[in-house]
């Protein structure tokens, strides 16, 4: 997937070609369009009497999935707005094009092309896309978050890499989304949007364990090692031993630091490889490979076996997952 960065024109509003069968959209349009689309929010343009912007949405199982192509404008989610929809959701924004500064409890970040923005709808915001720019933005009711989700009301706004293990995995699953948005309500898209759910929480889970981490030097050493994993995870060496020798520990160490979170190292390894090969078998542009190739491409080199680990992690096989997506997808 190659992302593009849009350059507004040096004399007027950069015009982008208009996608057959969706019109652009004069601005008290495209408003009505994100309030049936999110849910109220002032929307202010650079430029009013040209502005031009367009939005597909679609949703099931309560998660939306909206594509925006717009030129430059600031959306802001006020107290008064809030009060008005109360119920709490995570937004991932996927920036294809184009660059957005995002404002909320103190935080300010900006997104590029390749990058993700991850934020609560029941606190203020306020994002400004500086230039003409084309968006995937993900709606999850925090509800669906499982244990997660009490810690998903509360989280500050993040900022994650285009070059971040999960979000490399993640993006180009998002970004195909993206180009197929009627899809989601179709036959089995149903099933797609649980599918995915179980995979932004994972990316949201992790790059917020990740934040936590970073505030005490004392947790480095677990940064470094679910780094030096993600970097080896179709590697058949990755073993608990060699993680604890990479990171200098013993192995009774390694398995001490990954106590508290719940799992095991062996665990923990297994979940991202699954991860990894769930994303590549529900991405079109990799149906060339055979199941079995994906499957050694993240590290399971037995065939019966991953699919044994694939079924009892996803309620389906892999070969039943890829039909189901191609048929949503077409």
């Amino acid at each position: 997937m190659v992302f593009r960065s849009a350059r507004p024109h040096p004399n007027e509003q950069a015009r982008h070609p208009a996608r057959p069968g969706i019109p652009w959209r004069t601005l008290e349009d495209f408003r009505a369009d994100v309030d049936a689309s999110f849910f109220p929010l002032d929307v202010t343009p650079r430029e009013a009497a040209s502005f031009r912007g367009r939005l597909r949405n679609s949703s099931a199982e309560g998660v939306s999935f909206t594509s925006v192509r717009a030129e430059p404008h600031t959306i802001e989610r006020t107290p008064a707005l809030i009060a008005r929809h109360p119920e709490p959701y995570l937004k991932l924004s996927l920036h294809l094009e184009g660059r957005a500064h995002l404002v909320q409890n103190g935080t300010e970040l900006v997104a590029g092309p390749g990058e993700l923005l991850i934020y609560n709808t029941n606190r203020p915001y306020r994002v400004e896309f500086l230039d003409p720019f084309l968006t995937t933005v993900v709606q999850l009711p925090t509800s669906m978050l499982g244990d997660f989700a009490p810690r998903a009301e509360h989280i500050n706004p993040l900022l994650v890499p285009g070059d971040d293990g999960m979000a490399r995995m993640v993006t180009p699953f998002l970004a195909t989304l993206g180009e197929h948005i009627e899809a989601v309500e179709a036959g089995a898209g149903a099933k797609v949007v649980a599918s995915a759910t179980k995979f932004l929480t994972a990316l949201i889970e992790h790059d917020c364990d990740l934040a936590s981490l970073r505030v005490s030097s004392h947790n480095q050493l677990m940064i470094r090692i679910r780094d030096d994993i993600d970097s080896r995870l179709g590697d058949p060496d990755l073993t608990p031993a060699s993680i604890a020798a990479n990171a200098g520990v013993s192995v009774r160490q390694l398995h001490s630091l990954f106590a508290p979170t719940g799992t095991t190292v062996g665990n923990y390894v297994r979940s991202r490889r699954l991860e990894c090969c769930f994303l590549d078998l529900a991405n079109p542009q990799d149906d060339a490979h055979t199941i079995a190739e994906v499957g050694r491409r993240w590290g399971f080199h037995d065939a019966a076996h991953f699919s044994r680990s694939f079924r009892a992690a996803f309620d389906e096989t892999p070969t039943a997952l890829r039909e189901r997506v191609a048929g949503v997808l077409t």
